[in-house]
């Protein structure tokens, strides 16, 4: 009967101090909630109209997409943009093969003495990705690849890391949240 609402309320019997306070809520009723105050409605109209182009309010950027990690390695500096930290940096066996988190398009490639080669691919969705500390590079700008796909090999003289970011829309955003490491 409790599962079908057929019990009556004055069959429920209340036996501890409370009840007695409770008194004054058996005149409330469920329809009080329905009804908004002029105050109330005002104040939710001017939230929305202020939300109405807020990009926060949209669904996270990686929904629905499934992004393949970059490199196997354990991370030594993690996401950071208050240090302009932008990316991760994910250790790795000497020359071990970088891969490709989406399928996509190699848009530059360039080298730094300090940073090798550095890779960055333009993805569907407005993703972008980064990589960094590319001994070697197997794709060159203007190549598709495919998602999970070596696109060249980490380390350099200087150290075998790979620094690896991700950016949705412009914005970086910390890939630890969106791949699995």
């Amino acid at each position: 009967r409790i599962l079908t609402d057929d019990i009556p309320l004055d069959s429920i019997v209340l036996n501890d101090s409370i009840a007695a306070s409770l008194d004054s809520v058996k005149r409330w009723t469920p329809e009080i909630l329905s009804k908004s105050s002029p105050e109330s409605e005002a104040f939710s109209r001017a939230y929305e109209e202020s939300e109405e182009y807020n990009l926060t309010m949209l669904p996270p950027p990686s929904e629905g997409i499934l992004f393949y990690p970059p490199l196997n390695g354990n991370i030594v500096k993690s996401y950071a943009p208050q240090n302009k930290m932008y990316g991760i940096e994910i250790q790795a066996a000497r020359m071990s093969s970088a891969s490709s988190v989406l399928d996509g398009t190699v848009v530059s490639i360039t080298h730094t003495i300090s940073n090798g080669y550095v890779m960055v691919i333009q993805h569907n969705n407005n993703y972008m990705s980064v990589y960094g500390n590319i001994g070697e590079c197997m794709r060159q700008v203007g190549d598709n690849v495919l998602a999970g796909e070596r696109i060249g090999r980490v380390g350099t003289t200087m150290n075998d890391v790979l620094h690896f970011e991700l950016w949705a829309n412009g914005t970086s955003i910390d890939p630890q949240r969106y791949i699995a490491f």
